[in-house]
């Protein structure tokens, strides 16, 4: 497709909410299939697939719309949507572009910025083997963590994407180390935890997980 002028390119960059931050894609899909999955919502200025050196998808990519409009529309309506076999997140991408980014390869992303960390760190990307019990596992390494869960749709499959609490902020810093860590063959993403969402709530479709202590 017809690419966006550099100058056109910085203005719609530029508009706050016009991008959306894409997860749990499969290796497969390269920028190509995910603009055209996406285009269902609006009008794409740009759409980039994360890779790594050597040029291997990193299972996330960011897509950005004509109009926060067309982001907005993308967020309520393709996330959890089936592409290349995965159910993808579709949040909005709070990342700050960074200047340097525009000279950049396409497809290749910084991992996300600390920021003022809160205790509870968003990890993206699971394989659908991962359990509550695994992300548990892996990052106890890096502090106390009070509370793990796997997101899983009605049906009780995995979303692809959980959570990780631990007991104080520098364990949570800790934990971000682990972006781009292998966990059941897939690189996970490890990022704060902006949503503001009930933590083992036990009425509705995703129930928090057993009690960890003593596990």
């Amino acid at each position: 497709g017809a690419r966006v002028a550099p100058a056109a390119l910085a203005a719609a960059t530029a508009a706050a909410g016009c991008r959306v931050f894409v997860g749990n894609l499969s290796f497969d899909t390269d920028w190509r299939a995910l603009k055209d999955h996406m285009a269902a919502a609006g009008e794409i200025a740009r759409a980039d697939v994360a890779t790594s050196a050597e040029g291997r998808s990193k299972g996330y990519g960011i897509v950005e719309y004509a109009s926060a409009a067309g982001a907005l529309q993308a967020i309520t309506s393709l996330s959890n949507t089936q592409l290349d076999g995965r159910l993808i997140n579709v949040r909005e991408d709070r990342e700050p572009e960074k200047p340097a980014a525009a000279s950049a390869p396409r497809g290749t992303f910084a991992p996300p910025a600390v920021g003022n960390l809160a205790r509870r760190l968003y990890v993206g990307n699971l394989a659908w083997s991962v359990s509550w019990q695994g992300l548990k596992d892996l990052f106890k390494q890096c502090g106390n963590v009070v509370y793990a869960d796997v997101m899983k749709t009605r049906e009780g499959r995995s979303k692809g994407c959980g959570i990780v609490e631990f007991q104080t902020h520098e364990e949570a810093r800790r934990g971000l180390a682990l972006h781009d860590t292998q966990l059941d063959g897939r690189p996970i993403i490890v990022r704060e935890d902006r949503e503001d969402r009930e933590l083992g709530g036990g009425g509705g479709p995703r129930r928090g997980p057993p009690p960890l202590a003593g596990r």
